[in-house]
């Protein structure tokens, strides 16, 4: 965030934090660039300031290397020094590049002698994958039992829902109604009523998302604002179709075999 002009002439320039705007220039980030601020009693000037991070992370005040010397009086000693790679598969060859440049300047003769570590947060980030991807699959079954369940409570609702209009069934058959309008009958009603449940499905994931959306974001500011694509709604619309028709068949196929003699005498 510094150019190496900035880092050579030692400017006393800062980029700050979101809090540090927070306290000192009450949220007012048009106020707090170009201001002066002063850090171990030398005046900086504000050129930037940092995204929202975290709690943990939202306290830095970055200034170029050869600035901080000052601040320091003059110290050339580091505890620490970040690096980020251009992306996770170069992490491993960037390990490799800073180990290289790290052995010469200390003139470590083996890896036994550095007296200095390297922590990669790959492996971490891998783990997070691992954790995510476990967490897509749960989600996945929880979503899977809970279709299959529903299934099961459509199929039910139409088998009761034959069972009591036996009588109707037999009638209709009795004055010439064929077995594919029967059938057709009994899947329309339930990919209706399965349709009716994906429908307000929707309504109250599109306004969850639209309520709890911003709350979320307000505790996690490093998360983005949650969405519903259209895509998605479209996606659950038709699988709830699907449900009906798939809940419907063995129903609506066991009015449709009724015996219309025996459909009215029940």
């Amino acid at each position: 965030m510094f150019t190496e002009q900035e880092n050579q002439e030692k400017a006393r320039v800062v980029v700050i934090s979101p809090k540090i705007v927070t306290y000192l220039f009450e949220d007012d980030v048009q106020r707090a660039l170009e201001s002066e601020i002063t850090i171990g009693r030398i005046p900086f000037r504000v050129i930037g300031v940092l995204a929202p991070a975290g709690d943990d992370q939202d306290h830095f005040a970055p200034v170029p290397l050869n600035a901080s010397r000052v601040i320091f009086g003059g110290l050339d000693t580091l505890n620490g020094i970040g690096v980020v790679a251009t992306s996770a598969d170069r992490v491993p060859a960037a390990i490799d590049e800073i180990y290289q440049i790290m052995d010469a300047q200390h003139q470590v003769d083996g890896p036994d002698f550095r007296d200095y570590t390297i922590t990669a947060t790959l492996d971490q980030v891998k783990k997070l994958n691992q954790y995510v991807t476990l967490l897509n699959w749960l989600t996945l079954a929880i979503g899977g039992i809970a279709l299959f369940v529903g299934t099961l409570g459509v199929a039910n609702i139409m088998m009761v829902t034959v069972t009591q209009r036996t009588k109707e069934i037999g009638i209709r058959k009795a004055i010439g109604a064929r077995r594919s309008a029967i059938l057709k009958q009994f899947l329309i009603e339930s990919v209706v009523i399965a349709g009716m449940g994906g429908v307000v499905g929707v309504v109250l994931g599109v306004l969850l998302t639209l309520v709890g959306g911003p709350f979320i974001q307000s505790l996690i500011p490093a998360i983005d604002t949650p969405w519903v694509s259209g895509w998605s709604v479209l996606a659950v619309f038709g699988i709830s179709l699907l449900i009906g028709l798939v809940a419907g068949t063995y129903p609506a196929r066991r009015a449709a075999q009724l015996n219309p003699i025996d459909a009215i005498r029940f």
